[in-house]
C-alpha cells in the first residue's frame, strides 16, 4: 500500500488578504513581546530586598514593645537632659557647707508615687530649723504649701533662671522681695522626712542643679 500523504501544505499567498493581515500583526506583536521581555531580563537588575536592622534582644531573646523599652529607659539612671557647656550663672549651696545629698536629680521609683519617674531636684540631708539660703539674686515668686514638698518657695534670677526650695518650714522673706545671693530665706521644716528638696529651672523645665552649683 502506498503510504497516505498528509493535507498539502498551506501557502501564505494562498490565505485571503484579511487572514494573512491578522497573521502578519500577530507575529509582529510577539515579537516585540519577545524584545522586553529580554530587556528586562538583561537590561534592568533586580532591586534585592532591604533586609531589617539588628533588633535589640528582649526577654529571653523576643524583641521588647516599645512601651517596654521606654518605660526600662526611663526608669533609673539619669535623664538625658541637655547641659549648657558653661552655665550663665554659678549658684551658691542652699545650705551651709557641703551638705549630704540624699537623692539626686535622675529618674527613680518614688516611694511617695509607687512608680518610677524624675525626680526634678535634689534632695539634701538637713535638721529641723537649719537654714536655708538664697542660691542667687533675684525676686521671690512664689511662696505656697505643696502636699508633696511641703512648703515651697521660688526665686527667679532672670533670662529664664529660677530655683525651687521645698520642705521649708519658716519663710523668712516676703512675696516680691528682691535676695542676694547667699542671703537667709527661710529655715528646714520639721517633718517627716526632714531634709531640703532644691530645684534649678531653666525656661520653665527643671534641669540638673550640679552644674549651675558652684564647686
Amino acid at each position: 500500500m502506498k503510504p497516505t500523504r498528509g493535507l498539502p501544505a498551506l501557502r501564505l499567498s494562498q490565505l485571503p488578504k484579511e487572514r494573512r493581515v491578522a497573521l502578519g500583526s500577530l507575529a509582529l506583536l510577539v515579537t516585540l513581546l519577545g524584545s522586553v521581555i529580554l530587556y528586562q531580563r538583561f537590561a534592568v537588575p533586580e532591586t534585592p530586598q532591604s533586609l531589617p536592622g539588628p533588633v535589640a534582644p528582649g526577654v529571653n531573646g523576643e524583641s521588647p514593645p516599645a512601651s517596654a523599652s521606654e518605660e526600662v529607659t526611663g526608669s533609673v539612671g539619669q535623664p538625658d537632659t541637655p547641659v549648657p557647656a558653661s552655665p550663665p550663672v554659678q549658684l551658691v549651696s542652699p545650705l551651709a557647707g557641703r551638705p549630704q545629698v540624699l537623692q539626686p536629680y535622675a529618674y527613680s521609683y518614688s516611694e511617695t508615687f509607687g512608680d518610677y519617674r524624675l525626680h526634678p531636684g535634689t534632695d539634701y540631708a538637713a535638721a529641723a530649723g537649719e537654714a536655708v539660703f538664697a542660691a542667687g539674686a533675684g525676686t521671690v515668686t512664689r511662696i505656697e504649701d505643696d502636699p508633696v514638698e511641703g512648703r515651697i518657695l521660688e526665686i527667679d534670677h532672670g533670662n529664664g533662671l529660677a530655683t525651687r526650695y521645698g520642705g521649708l518650714g519658716e519663710v523668712k522673706v516676703g512675696l516680691n522681695a528682691s535676695v542676694q545671693a547667699g542671703s537667709e530665706i527661710g529655715q528646714v521644716g520639721a517633718r517627716e522626712r526632714v531634709h531640703l528638696h532644691f530645684e534649678v529651672v531653666v525656661d520653665g523645665a527643671p534641669v540638673n542643679p550640679a552644674p549651675y552649683l558652684k564647686p
